[in-house]
């Protein structure tokens, strides 16, 4: 125990660099309704907000599954074919098996299949995770044109309902984004697993030495993010009703993108789901100002690109920044004070 606490002890830490993090994409966020209240101000109607939403909601459950691989310096390419494979595979198995719930069952356990092979490849076998994930991504797209037959089918009525309609007001895509966001923010932040967790991705030696099963918690990243595709991917199928066989397409370049505005250093370490959310936010937010100042869909792809070049930038000058900082704090220390000399009466007492 005093091994993992020595190796926790540099995570408390990056609470200031996480916090301002949160500020700035908060800062971000409030600036762009700013423009968007200036520029194209329907973007902001009740109606507007509600049709927008769903969409923030669905990139923020896929992002929070991205931002957990993240956290152990991995990226995970084959979030587009989990969330296409999820949406096929409910959609048809629902025709299939009989019924929505088993076809939800079916989807969530062929995601945590992806997710799990993912895992395995990197942790065990020490295969990159870019690598990795881009065969388990073109693995997922096979199995989707095998069930489908290339031929999309439509979702259920039960799944359409689920993820059209409203609760007081609020779109159910909505409550699932908070449920996810919540349950991931108690688990990383307030349990022995999520802090084991972050351990992990700061120091897989660290952690090793402080006892922890090392393989299983790189491998478990792989598969909750997937599940979080699978969630995102039923909710999509629902939503669109009859999505196309590439509808997880949009999520590879997006979810990075999300996950480089709320400030989760790629390399690895500590994150707040609730800046991915809020980032998600933003980012669907800017997608619709685009398209509403009349800018071809390309556009969102180029901004999307932008956001991530921009993110890592940032995120590295303040890296320099702060690296600077010290090398001026410690030039402007004192020197420390040497060791008594040889005729000083406290040291020939102490070697009397």
């Amino acid at each position: 125990m005093n091994g993992l606490r020595k190796a926790a002890t540099p995570f408390r830490r990056v609470e200031g660099p996480l916090a301002a993090s949160f500020g700035r994409i908060g800062f971000a966020l409030a600036l762009l309704l700013l423009v968007s209240l200036a520029a194209a101000p329907d973007t902001l109607r009740g109606s507007t907000l509600l049709t927008m939403l769903p969409f923030a909601s669905m990139l923020a459950i896929a992002a929070i599954g991205q931002t957990i691989v993240v956290q152990h310096g991995g990226l995970d390419l084959s979030v587009a074919g989990t969330v296409s494979l999820s949406a096929a595979v409910v959609t048809k198995g629902a025709q299939e098996f009989g019924g929505t719930p088993a076809a939800i069952g079916v989807a969530f356990g062929a995601a945590v299949a992806m997710g799990l092979l993912n895992g395995v490849l990197v942790a065990r076998l020490a295969i990159t995770p870019l690598i990795a994930t881009l065969g388990v991504n073109a693995l997922a797209i096979g199995v989707v044109l095998t069930v489908t037959g290339g031929v999309p089918t439509a979702a259920p009525q039960a799944l359409t309902r689920i993820a059209i309609e409203r609760t007081l007001g609020v779109p159910n895509t909505m409550i699932a984004a908070l449920a996810v966001l919540t349950l991931a923010g108690v688990v990383l932040q307030r349990t022995v697993l999520g802090r084991r967790h972050v351990a992990v991705g700061v120091s897989t030696v660290a952690a090793r030495n402080a006892g922890l099963r090392v393989d299983t918690y790189r491998i478990a990243p792989y598969v909750v993010a997937a599940l979080c595709y699978a969630i995102a991917g039923t909710l999509i199928a629902g939503f669109q009703q009859s999505p196309g066989l590439s509808v997880g397409d949009p999520y590879l370049i997006s979810t990075v993108a999300v996950v480089v505005l709320a400030g989760t250093p790629l390399t690895g370490g500590r994150a707040s789901v609730v800046a991915t959310a809020l980032a998600a936010l933003f980012l669907t937010q800017l997608n619709q100002l685009v398209l509403s100042v009349g800018a071809p869909t390309a556009v969102q792809y180029l901004i999307q690109a932008a956001v991530i070049a921009a993110g890592v930038a940032a995120r590295e000058l303040t890296v320099l920044q702060r690296a600077a900082d010290r090398v001026r704090t410690r030039r402007r220390e004192p020197p420390a004070a040497g060791p008594p000399s040889s005729h000083s009466p406290s040291f020939e007492g102490a070697e009397s």
